[in-house]
């Protein structure tokens, strides 16, 4: 049997019902994976990694800077291990049911979130064209009490938070539908500059538990140690852009 990860962002769970790969059909209960897979969730990130500083071409907010390509590259040298020599791989880390982390959409408690996310339908392909049945469930994963999504792998930028990162965002023309979601775009919402500087008690301050955070992934083997300085760093551009313009 093929060894496979499943890697998905939050835009996968909002624009492409991606919590179907772990749940049962009627969304009521997490189901088993396979011994010969592994699934990862990164939490409140769009599509593709982000960049800094974000852009607003065509939407409503900010596009997500969540950069997580160091985490891809860990999790690519750890399937290259599990693939020649039986390395065993992380444990899957994604949003469940049985925890919490993993909602029904209509549940969740966030204003600014999406009305009308893009839905999964059954699919009879017995006749040409094929016919639409029901709809399957959508869950998406919770939000924590300090902002941003539950469950899965996060960040040290989401872990350690200067704004709240969400895979959706809105179209901008005046003339787009409301609360439809944009395609592949995630969101950046800044905290406020006066709730950032209470909750850290300055940049040195901040970027150690970047570190702290960053060193512990490597730990668990999701980050590389030669990438935790770069990580630490692109962190301190992100508190310089964000206090600089907020």
């Amino acid at each position: 049997m093929p060894r496979i990860f499943y890697t998905n962002g939050s835009y996968e769970y909002w624009g492409r019902n991606a919590a179907l790969i772990h749940i049962s059909p009627d969304g009521k209960q997490d189901a088993p994976l396979a011994p010969n897979t592994r699934v990862y969730y990164v939490a409140g990130s769009q599509h593709g990694p982000g960049r800094l500083p974000p852009t607003r071409t065509g939407t409503a907010n900010l596009a997500n800077i969540n950069d997580y390509r160091p985490l891809y590259r860990a999790l690519l040298l750890a399937l290259d291990a599990w693939i020649r020599d039986g390395v065993e791989p992380p444990p899957s880390q994604y949003p469940r049911i049985d925890r919490g982390e993993l909602i029904a959409f209509e549940a969740l408690r966030d204003s600014e979130a999406p009305l009308h996310p893009m839905r999964a339908w059954r699919m009879n392909y017995d006749s040409e064209p094929p016919v639409r049945g029901r709809i399957f469930p959508l869950l998406v994963p919770a939000i924590g009490p300090e902002g941003n999504e539950l469950g899965g792998i996060q960040m040290p930028e989401v872990a350690v938070p200067l704004a709240r990162y969400r895979g959706w965002n809105y179209i901008a023309a005046s003339n787009a539908p409301r609360k439809y979601i944009n395609d592949m775009v995630g969101s950046t919402l800044p905290l406020d500059r006066s709730a950032i500087l209470k909750r850290y008690r300055g940049r040195e301050s901040y970027l150690q538990l970047v570190r702290e955070k960053a060193r512990q992934m490597a730990a668990q083997r999701l980050l590389l140690p030669v990438d935790v300085e770069p990580v630490v760093e692109r962190a301190g551009q992100v508190w310089d852009w964000l206090l600089s313009s907020n």
